[in-house]
């Protein structure tokens, strides 16, 4: 088993740029460009934080993020098959 380590507003960051303002608003903007479905229609923020780290792992998984220590960090926005 592989435990991928991740740090969600670094995921955020790359996807939505620098929060400017609520992080509530900032991350769900984020979310809500990865194109997902089938989400809970009102997530607070670990709820989007811990998508984030899924989303993350899936990347990771499929080759496209780099790594800050143990730290993995997106390189691209997921793109759904």
């Amino acid at each position: 088993m592989r435990v991928v380590e991740v740090f969600p507003t670094a995921s955020w960051t790359r996807w939505a740029g620098p929060r400017r303002g609520s992080r509530a608003r900032w991350s769900q903007h984020a979310l809500d460009s990865l194109g997902l479905c089938g989400l809970p229609s009102r997530l607070g923020q670990d709820g989007r934080d811990a998508l984030a780290a899924a989303v993350t792992a899936h990347l990771w998984w499929a080759g496209a993020t780099e790594s800050f220590e143990e730290i993995v960090v997106p390189t691209e926005r997921p793109t759904w098959s």
